[in-house]
């Protein structure tokens, strides 16, 4: 997909939506300009959130997390809740930890997400907006970003992009942190913290 700003819908994820059955999906990342995999995890889409939005849980240990390309992992989360933006310049990961406490919201500026026969693919453009456990809210990796300019040949419009996402983070970050743990603690209640047995 090309950067083409000027038709992201950076509306907000709107009310969780459980489906019926989880579905069992392979999320893989990529960088800009990748024809491959950098990332691929296994996990269950299990709901919508309006228009645009579909959330997909990982849970360590029963779903497989592979790492393509060279690269150090991050550490897992027991549980990660991942709102797949169809048409936002962004995916959104909650972590949790074995309690189902809140670790980490990160927002990652991307390109929207494709979806077909099982499989998401997203674009990662490295600027993350990123709120902690304690809730503070910090931006990374504009650093990196402009770094891999000319390795990932990131243009004017990439910039574009990344920038609504990181506008879109903060956009969601601030209106979610009033609601967020109670919200996030729904989602599990409804669709629990393991994978359906069988």
């Amino acid at each position: 997909m090309t950067c083409r700003p000027e038709v992201l819908d950076s509306r907000l994820p709107g009310a969780f939506r459980p489906l019926a059955v989880p579905r069992r999906v392979v999320v893989a990342k990529r960088k800009h300009g990748d024809r491959r995999d950098r990332w691929r995890w296994q996990g269950d889409l299990v709901g919508t959130a309006g228009r645009g939005w579909r959330v997909v849980r990982h849970v360590k240990g029963d779903d497989e997390r592979v790492l393509e390309a060279a690269g150090e992992a991050e550490p897992e989360s027991t549980v990660t809740l991942r709102w797949m933006g169809t048409r936002a310049p962004a995916t959104i990961l909650v972590k949790l930890d074995a309690e189902a406490r809140i670790l980490e919201v990160k927002v990652d500026a991307a390109l929207p997400v494709r979806f077909r026969r099982g499989r998401f693919v997203f674009v990662d453009l490295d600027v993350d907006v990123v709120r902690d456990a304690s809730g503070v809210v910090t931006v990374r990796d504009w650093d990196t970003f402009e770094a891999r300019v000319d390795l990932l040949g990131y243009t004017d419009a990439t910039r574009a992009v990344v920038r609504a996402g990181e506008a879109f983070g903060h956009r969601l970050l601030a209106a979610w942190e009033p609601t967020l743990a109670a919200d996030v603690a729904a989602i599990l209640a409804v669709i629990g913290t393991q994978p359906p047995a069988g």
